[in-house]
């Protein structure tokens, strides 16, 4: 059983989608606070993807809230670079996979 066989079964991610994100990185924005470079790093590893460290800061979205402890905002914060970076690489896919050229 290979490391990714969970999410390959998935028919969301299938074979494909495994390569796709196995293809794909994370690069990681220098000023990003610890905990939610840990986060983010361990989801996207975790996915597959390979994760880097950038210089610079990511501006949070607007509509992101800021929650009460600084603990719990930066694992969110780190699970949304995760996940958004987990998201392109799919959808990236399917828009290789559905483009008739």
């Amino acid at each position: 059983m290979t490391r990714f066989a969970r999410q390959i079964i998935l028919r969301e991610i299938g074979p494909s989608g495994q390569a796709a994100l196995e293809a794909s990185s994370l690069v990681l924005p220098g000023e990003l606070p610890p905990l939610a470079r840990e986060v983010a790093s361990a989801y996207a590893q975790g996915a597959g993807l390979d994760v880097a460290t950038g210089v610079g800061a990511k501006e949070r979205p607007a509509w992101f809230p800021r929650l009460h402890s600084d603990s719990a905002d930066q694992v969110a914060q780190g699970a949304l670079l995760a996940l958004d970076a987990i998201h392109a690489a799919l959808h990236a896919r399917t828009d290789r996979e559905s483009d008739p050229a």
